[in-house]
């Protein structure tokens, strides 16, 4: 049976229930490394830390998605990787091949065959938790599903950390490491907690209570809206559906040749300063164009860019950051953040049919009236215009404004000065090795940060390679740090 429709946990068949129900309920001790979430990030931390350091783990997760997070436990089978198997590679860097190897030894074929499937989510995360739960039954690793509410300093002897739990335990740590996923959408004008308006589309069930002719509005033209109107077309919704974002971009498709081919030359030079922010556009932007002048992939061209990226961003002024977000950042994501050419030509035949209309508008206002609800869109430079829905669905992605966040422990720690916001507000600040700096002024035991909570300071920070290749050196780093202050 494929494991793509089943729960996470479920799919971790290889493990009995006994060895489940114990490493998710049991007291954690004293731990050398704390990790808060679960996902992807704190799952390549995990294994970091415990295959190539050998230091203990224990893994915090409010949901219990250990080894998935929301974005491998999905289980709608056309919930796909955005990205052919072959790019997924293992869990560290001298395993390339991990991922393929798993697929062959489960659904037969060699790593080849393999390597442009667009997978389903659900089966990554089946393979991803696996490697988790071989590192819990070692007893290299806990967990423990609870959300961490807050931090405190232990007086005394090795500086620690004391976590407050939501269930009211107290757990102790030598060093925390933060990991957590992505946080909600921004609430669109109007229809914060309105009964037809969806905030979550990822809530198990979201979805169900849409009629199969309702009228539905989806905000948000990138990955989460692409996965919303893909989720209402393959459970048989036949109502119009209205795709809304600023520009109605949609991701552009993964189109790889047969056999990878060698990965194309750094298209910066990588002896000379980073280039400014008009630069890097003008030469990336000429270099596809060049590509699609040509008749061949543009996508070698882009990852060749992507695996500069960390440099060039840190190589901007805090002002061009700023006005990458504000301009760029649409277009670069279209390119960067691509999709399963298959989902794309399904969203293509909705649109020839008539039944999915894009409008590229921003979202100013909604109302409720005669039991529907009435957006109203500003377009550029064009009076504004309505449209009238019986549900809207907020997939604008998550909120990046950190302060914001939804999360009393990134609310705890800035209070008291453990942490501060960087720069551009997106995320804490970070030093190069992903240590978590605290306030001026004052003194904190280890506290590291992978993931999102790095947004700002990298750029570059959801995809699996490049969590994995900034887990190597935070677990080397964090080893150091636990040789230097305490125990493992």
């Amino acid at each position: 049976m494929p494991a793509s429709g089943l729960p996470a946990l479920i799919a971790m068949a290889s493990i009995s229930s006994a060895s489940i129900r114990s490493s998710l309920t049991s007291p954690a001790s004293t731990s050398p490394v704390a990790i808060v979430g679960g996902g992807a990030a704190g799952t390549l931390l995990a294994l970091h830390l415990t295959r190539l350091h050998g230091i203990r783990v224990t893994l915090y997760d409010g949901a219990g998605a250990f080894g998935r997070g929301a974005a491998y436990s999905a289980t709608s089978p056309w919930h796909r990787l955005n990205v052919p198997a072959h790019k997924m590679g293992g869990w560290h860097a001298d395993d390339a091949d991990g991922f393929l190897q798993w697929l062959a030894d489960r659904d037969g074929g060699t790593v080849q065959s393999h390597g442009h499937r667009y997978v389903e989510r659900a089966v990554y995360g089946e393979w991803l938790s696996s490697h988790l739960f071989d590192a819990v039954r070692a007893g290299h690793v806990q967990l423990v599903t609870a959300q961490i509410q807050g931090l405190r300093v232990k007086p005394g002897g090795v500086a620690r950390w004391e976590l407050l739990l939501d269930n009211g335990q107290r757990h102790d740590a030598h060093a925390v490491a933060l990991c957590q996923g992505n946080a909600l959408p921004r609430a669109l004008p109007g229809l914060a907690n309105h009964p037809r308006s969806i905030g979550n589309p990822w809530l198990a069930r979201s979805l169900s209570r849409i009629g199969k002719h309702d009228a539905v509005l989806v905000a948000g033209s990138g990955a989460s809206g692409v996965d919303v109107v893909l989720e209402l077309l393959h459970t048989g919704h036949c109502g119009r559906i209205h795709l809304v974002s600023r520009r109605a971009l949609l991701p552009q498709p993964e189109t790889m040749p047969t056999h990878p081919a060698a990965p194309r030359p750094f298209l910066f030079d990588p002896s000379r300063d980073p280039p400014a922010l008009h630069d890097l556009y003008r030469t990336v932007r000429g270099a596809i164009g060049t590509d699609l002048a040509a008749s061949r992939p543009w996508q070698p061209t882009m990852d060749a860019v992507l695996r500069q990226a960390d440099v060039l961003w840190d190589g901007l002024t805090l002002v061009d950051r700023a006005r990458f977000l504000r301009h760029v950042r649409p277009y670069w994501m279209v390119f960067r953040q691509r999709a399963d050419p298959a989902a794309l030509a399904h969203l293509q035949a909705s649109q020839d049919s008539g039944q999915l209309r894009r409008t590229a508008a921003r979202i100013a206002s909604a109302a409720a009236r005669d039991e529907r609800l009435h957006v109203t869109l500003q377009r550029a430079g064009q009076p504004s215009a309505t449209i009238s829905a019986d549900w809207v669905i907020n997939a604008t992605g998550p909120d990046e404004r950190i302060a914001l966040r939804d999360d009393p422990l990134i609310a705890n720690l800035l209070r008291d000065g453990h942490a501060r916001i960087n720069d551009l507000g997106l995320g804490l600040h970070v030093t190069a090795e992903g240590e978590v700096p605290a306030r001026k002024g004052r003194q904190t035991p280890a506290l590291f940060a992978l993931g999102l909570p790095t947004r700002g300071v990298f750029w570059e920070v959801t995809s699996v390679p490049a969590l994995r290749a900034r887990a190597a050196p935070l677990a080397a780093r964090l080893a150091e740090r636990l040789l230097r202050d305490g125990p493992r």
